[in-house]
């Protein structure tokens, strides 16, 4: 299921059925943020709690918890179905949010206390403070940057949304680096964070929030295409986890080699370049073999006919013409069947449109398991079906031979309410003949309906005698 939803500056038709999913994800990622900050909040108030925890959950700060669960609140609250009080409610939040951690940024890089984010929490509030309750620089950047995204989220103009999509850019940007700062034992990511540590809850926190508004701006603006049904979304949704996990892979694989001691790390650098090129080469091989299919789809979706699945007349034409081509530059016989159904009308008036649907169905299944993969089979009228290709007239004799026993096999099913029946024409256009496409199948035309009136001519004279196919 898909729907084109309108954006700002986007037409990307938006897969629905995923959006609904990844829904369900941004809550259970809301979900987890909400749950780590506010059991780690309660430790704050009530210490002996933090021993039942894992290590390293007392380092997240009590600040960091609280304006954590302020952002989760305005995240919940900018969702689009929320009416205007509430988004005025969830912009206050952000914007609270934003003015605490710019508070932070600036007293750190001015060394100057604004005392602003120990108001919040501050020592007197708290039954036994550790390590301070305030706010790291960088979990405040992070916030600081999806606070303003919450704010511009919902502003239906084209440089509000521009700058959005700028701002989740730089929201990921900066939680990798945080990320890959603590994953390969960074201390502090700049000076304006010496001596201070993010935990490795905040930076789950960190990671869960950044995911959700990637997802929620996904919908509208640029981040569109990874939730497109087009095969630029689809092959998007393919790279980009490779993309952004495999560099960290190789890294964190390049370090283990090096201080396991198993290669120097000049050797274990080339080896992460090598894995690396060669891992990107065969990302490029799947991606190309993934566009190569969705391309085929595509285009059998313009050349096929949607009922029968054999080529519609555009499809046909296209292909029996190139066949007729190639037939004549090798020096080879080409044949031409023209096939027009019996009696299509009458079961569509007396049994249904189903079942005369089904009754072209069976048609077109009865004339590809007759004929051979190379033959082109096409559908180019209502009840009009072709087939065309190398063959000599001995051969495409052969094959209607096989068509009509088919046919008859069909037909002797118990529980049949219709016959399949019909009457065809067949030209064959010797080697070195520059026949067209068209009067071939002109030929073929004038030879069926000559079947067709002898056909009906041995209905009057012997009315009893059951008409041959």
């Amino acid at each position: 299921m898909d729907a084109k939803i309108p954006t700002t500056y986007s037409s990307i038709r938006l897969d629905l059925l995923l959006l609904d999913r990844l829904t369900l994800i941004q809550r259970i990622c809301l979900t987890v943020v909400t749950l780590i900050a506010g059991i780690t909040l309660i430790t704050w108030f009530y210490p002996p709690l933090s021993y039942l925890l894992p290590a390293g959950w007392i380092h997240m700060k009590a600040n960091t918890c609280l304006t954590i669960l302020c952002t989760v609140l305005s995240l919940i609250l900018a969702q689009p179905k929320r009416g205007p009080r509430l988004l005025m409610v969830s912009r206050i939040l952000a914007g609270f949010v934003f003015l605490v951690a710019i508070t932070v940024i600036l007293g750190a890089s001015l060394h100057i206390s604004f005392n602003l984010s120990n108001v919040l929490l501050n020592k007197a509030w708290l039954p036994q403070p550790r390590m301070g309750a305030g706010i790291s620089p960088e979990p405040a950047f992070f916030l600081a940057l999806l606070s303003l995204v919450v704010v511009l989220m919902r502003i239906h103009k084209r440089f509000a949304a521009m700058l959005a999509d700028l701002l989740v850019f730089c929201i990921s940007l900066l939680v990798l680096i945080i990320g890959a700062g603590n994953l390969f034992g960074a201390s502090r990511l700049s000076d304006l964070a010496a001596g201070v540590h993010v935990s490795p809850q905040t930076l789950l926190c960190l990671l869960l929030l950044a995911y959700v508004i990637v997802l929620r701006k996904a919908e509208t603006g640029y981040f569109a295409i990874l939730m497109g049904t087009g095969i630029g979304s689809k092959i998007a949704r393919i790279a980009c986890p490779f993309a952004l996990l495999l560099p960290f892979l190789l890294d964190m694989g390049e370090n283990s080699l090096v201080q396991k001691g198993w290669m120097s790390a000049p050797y274990a650098m080339a080896l992460s370049s090598s894995a690396a090129a060669m891992l990107a080469f065969t990302l490029i091989l799947i991606l190309a073999w993934r566009i190569d299919a969705l391309e085929k789809a595509v285009h059998d979706l313009s050349l096929r006919d949607e009922l029968t699945q054999v080529y519609n007349r555009r499809g046909f034409y296209m292909l029996a013409e190139q066949s007729l081509y190639l037939a004549q530059r090798s020096k080879v016989p080409f044949s031409v069947l023209f096939i027009d159904l019996d009696d299509l009308k009458l079961i569509n008036d007396t049994l249904g449109h189903d079942a005369g649907s089904s009754f072209l169905y069976e048609v077109a299944l009865l004339l590809k398991r007759s004929f051979r993969r190379s033959d082109v089979i096409g559908r180019v009228g209502g009840d009009e079906f072709v087939v065309a290709g190398e063959a000599s007239e001995i051969t495409i004799l052969r094959a209607v031979e096989r068509l009509k026993k088919a046919t008859v096999e069909w037909n002797a099913q118990p529980g049949r309410t219709y016959r399949i029946c019909y009457s065809y024409g067949l030209v064959t256009a010797d080697p070195g003949q520059d026949e067209s496409l068209e009067e071939l199948l002109n030929r073929a035309d004038k030879a069926m309906y000559e079947a067709k009136r002898n056909k009906k001519q041995m209905r009057i004279t012997y009315p009893d005698e059951p008409a041959a196919d």
